[in-house]
């Protein structure tokens, strides 16, 4: 079993940074959005928990499971009338 440790994010497959600096919340204008703790995504690997740990660790005050960037995609886009992506997108 390999625990991921949470500073290495270049080894964090399917993580994603939403950055929307119109956002209320402060903390939420740049957030890390890691891929869902489920086992069978996981392949044998403890996921790190999203705790203040892994917050202080990476640097992000707004840290969530890519599970939730779709609903965080949509309230930024009915916000901000737009959207923008900074890479080619490729299916999972």
């Amino acid at each position: 079993m390999l625990l991921l440790a949470p500073h290495r994010l270049d080894t964090e497959t399917g993580a994603a940074v939403l950055f929307d600096p119109s956002a209320e919340d402060p903390d939420r204008r740049i957030s890390l959005f890691l891929r869902p703790a489920i086992p069978r995504w996981s392949a044998g690997r403890v996921r790190a928990p999203l705790d203040s740990s892994l917050k202080t660790t990476t640097g992000f005050a707004s840290i969530a499971r890519t599970d939730s960037l779709p609903a965080r995609l949509t309230e930024a886009a009915r916000r901000t009338r737009r959207l923008a992506c900074l890479h080619s997108v490729r299916p999972l």
